[in-house]
């Protein structure tokens, strides 16, 4: 795996299933270690998934719709999320929120970017700038070329320091505890009994 404050993924694609709203992408990672992810529609086409045949390579990275691909190790899935009080300061979608303004320069065109509504990116971004010590988004109205909105530098290191942690929680549920498990889990669940 190779880390960066985006925790870019190589690998091999080895099955891409779309769905109503999001897909399902599975990734050889190397080293025994296969990623499964949910993924945007919209992710899927960007990153010339569709149709995509199982064994070409692609470089994950330039779009971070599909974040969980990162926390998604076989059958266990990591979440990391970090709490103010009883509200979520951080977790995979304020994250995944930070880097699509970051790259659209705009809080309503990365609330577009990730299809989210206008109302829900703005609650979102509420929520960050009142739970951390510093703003972590800066917005700007107006009509000038200067208006709409960038991340702050706590913004970055925020971002940075929990896409940081998601890789280092990743790295460390890797090993015997996880096969173990993984050796005693089905491929599928039975049935329901009807009892």
């Amino acid at each position: 795996m190779k880390i960066s404050a985006r925790n870019q993924i190589n690998g091999t694609v080895l099955s891409v299933t779309p769905g109503a709203v999001n897909g399902t992408v599975k990734v050889d990672i190397g080293g025994g270690n296969v990623i499964t992810s949910s993924i945007t529609e919209e992710a899927i086409a960007d990153l010339g998934l569709a149709g995509r045949r199982p064994g070409n390579g692609v470089h994950q990275g330039e779009r971070r719709a599909d974040r969980e691909i990162a926390m998604r190790i076989g059958a266990l899935k990591l979440k990391a999320q970090l709490y103010c009080g009883d509200e979520l300061a951080m977790g995979p979608g304020k994250a995944d929120l930070l880097e699509a303004i970051d790259r659209e320069g705009s809080i309503s065109a990365a609330g577009r970017a990730l299809g989210m509504s206008y109302r829900r990116t703005w609650m979102l971004v509420d929520s960050m700038n009142r739970c951390w010590r510093d703003r972590l988004v800066e917005t700007v109205a107006g009509g000038g070329s200067a208006k709409g909105a960038r991340l702050s530098d706590a913004g970055r290191a925020v971002l940075a320091a929990y896409r940081a942690l998601e890789a280092r929680l990743a790295v460390s549920a890797e090993g015997a505890p996880l096969g173990q498990l993984g050796e005693m889990l089905r491929d599928v669940p039975l049935p329901p009994s009807h009892g």
